[in-house]
């Protein structure tokens, strides 16, 4: 891209040949085992024990997707409550979703504690 990379002016052209082929056939062999094992529009394995294997499998990003989302919340939350004009019904709401999405980041934090 003209940025210079030392690591890519070393390389020898046939090297170079050689990795763009090799990323081309491991994307061709992802799209095609993606094809033959997954429904495309469900989103899950056409074999039922491969599913079940899979859905038993515990999300170990879970609970910082949860933290992220939480403070996402509460960053808009303050955003809006500040640009707004708002009432005491606005302030309960955001209050009383921004402690539910406290409590299920508890929850998960918990059964995330459990399992290790």
């Amino acid at each position: 891209f003209g940025f210079s990379d030392t690591n890519e002016s070393s390389k020898d052209p046939e090297d170079e040949v050689n990795e763009y082929l090799m990323r081309a056939i491991d994307a061709r062999s992802i799209d095609h085992l993606r094809a033959e094992h997954c429904q495309s529009i469900l989103l899950s394995f056409k074999d039922q024990n491969l599913e079940r294997k899979y859905a038993t499998e515990p999300d170990r990003m879970l609970s910082i997707y949860f933290y992220c989302s939480f403070i996402v919340l509460i960053g808009t939350t303050i955003i809006r409550l500040c640009i707004f004009s708002s009432n005491a019904l606005a302030i309960s709401i955001s209050c009383l979703t921004i402690a539910l999405m406290l409590l299920i980041s508890v929850l998960v934090t918990c059964h995330d504690l459990n399992i290790n």
